[in-house]
């Protein structure tokens, strides 16, 4: 395996500690969404690489600015009976028509979107101009978070380096090179002339910008207050911003709000952006006095940082045998070495860095990645930069667990549990049904305030038991039953409560969902999103309750549910298969499948692994393999294009069913197409429109193909690719409490190091080989392995030449946990 080696001096300069961990360009950005990015989960920062004017952006999570008052949904159970029998009788459009005409007759617009995800501010760094910039490069590295721009001109070297801390939830920027550095430093309104960023709103959002600076000699502070028009209780009224100001040998002058720097040797600068739920208390002076006892040492407020960040980072690894030339490209031309159907194997190894980066980056204790992460520098985001609930979340939570960032879940569970008041008073008003109902889309606030004649959003009811699936998935992999009985099982409850109330059964007495959604289709015959019993809410529901047997089953408690669950999985409608033969995405003959669609619900079953009810039904998987190839029809056409999560969902469902070449050739369209190449970002469209769903779609498809797991059982190189002859990762996180240290790959051969919290005795099966050996005993296929709590098992594994049977060394070694 390859392991590239350090960077030279020049990268170094940059703060790049690892030229294969890391991201080079040698343009600046030309627009706001082509920046290089930091972040702590808590704040983020995008610096546009500019010479020698910089601009960066400011983000702060849950900044969300008050547009439009939170609203209780439409009180549609009062017309549900109405709904149920339109629908049943194949009026789908009317029903949807009926609920917007309903809403209108109660006062209320549907057609309301959420708060929309915006920039604090902007720090503006001006450096007079000495001649034309020359030897440009601009950089981010992932194990540190730090990016990086250089240049030289007449006057020499000029370095800005930044990052965002963890410990001390800091924005460090750092000014060096040439001496004297001079520059100009003001905090602003978010600059609207930033190509592709859309103007401030007006005063009717905006009431006030107060930028103010104050300088002794060799340090100054900066201050940035804005307050925003509309509030209610509760409501977010401001954000402020300080930054505290080190000119190392120089003089800071206060100039017009801002501060002037001369003669300096170095600068730093560190910032804290806080939000305001009561901006006629003033938080800035106690900020300035907080920054005032930072330590001042660029060095180190960096290796704290690091040492935190770092660690995460480097928990997790891919190596598919990419060169260290390759990974010496700037990504630019890195990515002009690659296309689909030649995928650069050093392209998608950094890829896999670059989204792990982006995820953790972005992953706070209070928030999940919005749409665009924790970043943005336009006013009015694609989609409000909101959570979108229907698929972006979950997609870019789906790697958090399995690629080694656990911690990064954190945000995902505080968000949806803050809200739950906002979900049971959903359920309640559209459904009349107890528990948790949760929107397609929220931001500041969790209730359903955006529905409309074609979108009818109303009538989506999946979205907890989706959200269930991680909770549980937590428990399974962490064996934190803390979390288990105090956030995963309350959870799951709400989810599987709404059912109980929402399902009613059919003539023939299984059960009947309706209204039902499947995102964001519609029946080939009715061009109508409104639906009738989506095959997608029966795989939630089964899966959620399911899960909720097994576990209290197995903790020998609500004995009286596990009862209850198990008659309502008894009453669940069985798959539909369609006269194609393919999974059908609604279980009613009075829809049609449209397979040239974007999402693919349907194949939800598949999204975390191979079920038991679908790996013990050979004719269940041909129509699934069927549903995948009919949507892969589609995306041929397009080359793949169209919607990166969607095509995550595919990848999911292929690797699940072991179709290993499917699932690459969904790697080699996500790898090549949805990606800013200047700053190795991620994209929801082919090279467009800001977006980081896929930083943990892409992980998650890579690492099911390599492997998948369910509790007591661990299959690996379930879905290798030919062309991944090679390879080895490390440090994936398994359901069970257990870990794959370590596994290496050849064409004739095999290492997996494993390591288990616990004492447990698990079925391995190495999958494309017929034989396996543990210790002294020869299996077919598969074989029992005893794994003791703390310690890791070394299995070697070798293919015989002129022969199919395989020999194993193994070896038992303790390891520190």
């Amino acid at each position: 395996m390859t392991n590239s080696s350090s960077p030279d001096p020049v990268l170094a300069s940059l703060g790049v500690t690892s030229i294969r961990h890391s991201v080079v360009s040698d343009v600046p950005a030309t627009s706001w969404d082509k920046a290089m990015v930091s972040g702590n989960g808590i704040q983020g920062a995008m610096a546009m690489g500019r010479v020698p004017d910089e601009t960066i952006v400011l983000n702060h999570a849950g900044l969300f600015i008050p547009l439009a008052a939170p609203f209780p949904t439409v009180s549609q159970a009062k017309i549900l009976p109405e709904l149920r029998r339109m629908i049943e009788e194949g009026m789908f459009q009317a029903a949807a028509d009926r609920v917007v005409e309903y809403s209108k007759e109660e006062g209320k617009n549907g057609d309301t979107w959420t708060d929309p995800f915006v920039p604090a501010c902007s720090l503006k760094v001006t450096m007079p101009s000495r001649g034309t910039p020359r030897g440009y490069l601009r950089s981010t590295d992932f194990l540190t978070g730090v990016t990086g721009t250089r240049w030289e001109d007449d006057a020499g070297l000029h370095v800005r380096r930044l990052f965002v801390s963890k410990p001390d939830n800091l924005i460090v920027l750092s000014l060096t090179g040439i001496n004297p550095v001079d520059c100009d430093l003001k905090l602003v309104l978010h600059d609207p002339e930033l190509d592709g960023a859309a103007p401030p709103p007006g005063p009717d959002a905006i009431m006030a910008t107060v930028p103010e600076a104050a300088a002794c000699e060799d340090w100054g502070r900066l201050t940035f207050r804005i307050v925003y028009t509309r509030r209610w209780p509760g409501s977010l009224q401001g954000c402020e911003v300080a930054a505290r100001v080190i000119a190392t040998g120089g003089n800071v002058t206060a100039v017009d709000g801002g501060l002037t720097i001369r003669g300096a040797t170095d600068v730093l600068v560190i910032l804290r952006t806080e939000l305001s739920y009561n901006i006629s208390e003033s938080r800035l002076p106690a900020l300035c006095s907080e920054l005032s006892r930072i330590n001042d040492r660029y060095d180190s407020l960096l290796a704290q940082h690091a040492a935190i960040h770092g660690e995460i980072m480097s928990r997790c690894q891919l190596d598919l045998g990419g060169t260290e030339a390759d990974h010496r490209l700037t990504a630019p031309a890195l990515f002009a070495n690659s296309c689909v159907g030649r995928l650069n194997t050093a392209l998608l190894e950094k890829e896999f860095d670059a989204c792990r980066y982006l995820v953790l980056s972005s992953s706070g204790p209070e928030y999940p990645p919005t749409l665009q992460g924790i970043w943005g520098a336009t006013w009015k985001p694609d989609w409000s930069s909101d959570y979108t609930q229907n698929g972006n979340l979950q997609t870019v939570v789906a790697g958090n667990l399995p690629a080694n960032i656990p911690e990064a879940m954190n945000g995902f569970f505080r968000y949806l549990e803050s809200q739950l008041p906002d979900y049971r008073d959903n359920a309640m008003r559209l459904f009349g049904a107890r528990g948790a109902n949760i929107p397609h889309r929220t931001s500041a606030h969790g209730l359903n305030n955006r529905w409309e004649k074609v979108w009818p959003m109303t009538f989506w009811t999946a979205g907890a038991a989706w959200n269930a699936q991680f909770f549980y998935d937590y428990w399974l992999t962490t064996g934190n039953k803390e979390f288990l009985l105090n956030h995963a099982l309350p959870w799951m409850k709400e989810a599987a409560v709404f059912f109980e109330d929402f399902f009613y059964p059919g003539p023939d007495g299984k059960w009947v969902s309706n209204p039902s959604y499947s995102p964001e289709n519609e029946g080939a015959n009715t061009l109508s999103q409104s639906a009738l019993n989506s095959t997608m809410d029966f795989a939630a529901a089964r899966e959620l309750l399911t899960n909720l047997v097994a576990v209290c089953s197995q903790l020998g408690i609500e004995s009286g549910n596990v009862a209850r669950w198990k008659t309502m999985l008894a009453k669940m409608p069985e798959y539909m298969i369609n006269s194609d033969g393919a999974i059908a995405e609604w279980i009613t003959p009075l829809l049609k499948d449209s397979y040239d669609h974007r999402h693919a619900s349907h194949l939800y079953g598949l999204y975390a692994g191979l079920p038991a009810d679908i790996a013990s039904n050979p004719v269940l998987q041909t129509a699934f393999k069927v549903a995948f190839d009919k949507r892969m029809e589609w995306r041929r056409s397009l080359n793949g294009a169209d919607m990166a999560f969607g095509l995550c969902q595919l990848g999911w469902a292929a690797a699940s069913l072991r179709l290993a070449d499917d699932a690459y050739e969904t790697v080699d369209w996500l790898a090549n197409n949805f990606w800013f190449a200047e700053s190795m970002v991620t994209s929801h469209n082919v090279r467009s429109i800001f977006n980081v769903d896929l930083a943990g779609g892409l992980p998650r498809l890579i690492l099911q193909m390599l492997v998948q797991d369910r509790p007591g059982q661990l299959d690996l190189l379930p879905a290798l690719p030919k062309r991944w002859k090679t390879g080895c990762v490390t440090g994936v996180l398994c359901r069970g409490q257990l870990v794959v240290r370590h596994l290496e790959w050849y064409p004739e051969s095999a290492t997996v190091v494993l390591y288990s919290a616990v004492d447990q005795t698990i079925t391995l099966r190495i999958d494309g080989m017929q034989e396996m050996a543990v210790a002294d005993t020869v299996f077919k296929k598969s074989g029992v392995v005893i794994l003791k709590a703390g310690k890791a098992i070394t299995l070697k594994l070798r293919q015989l030449a002129h022969s199919e049977d395989i020999t194993v060394n193994s070896a038992h070694t303790a390891h520190a946990h």
